[in-house]
């Protein structure tokens, strides 16, 4: 699924169903993709985890990223695994997580 935006509000679409408006028929309105896919497709909790790290001097952990977000632990480390398995974050030793452009 991609998150497409009309004005000012994002959409989830299934490639197979494209979006219509009934009774629009034909006509149905056309939608575009904005900005890379990679980032439309991250969730705000992703992108608050990526950016926290990204400012973070030292490395971090699930709990004092729980902290800083104001995010559940749990949902810190279901996130900080998924990121992890995209190369979009490192582990830095155990429990401990670093934005790839903070890594030495």
């Amino acid at each position: 699924m991609e998150r497409l935006i009309e004005g000012n509000h994002a959409v989830a679409q299934n490639p197979r169903f494209p979006p219509r408006r009934r009774g629009e028929g034909d006509r149905a309105k056309v939608w575009t993709l904005t900005g890379e896919a990679s980032v439309v497709r991250r969730s705000d909790e992703r992108g608050n985890i990526l950016v926290t790290l990204e400012e973070a001097e030292e490395p971090m952990s699930p709990s004092d990223l729980s902290h800083v977000t104001g995010m559940k632990n749990g949902n810190i480390r279901r996130l900080l695994h998924a990121l992890a398995k995209a190369g979009e974050v490192r582990k830095s030793g155990r429990g401990q997580y670093i934005h790839p452009k903070n890594a030495v």
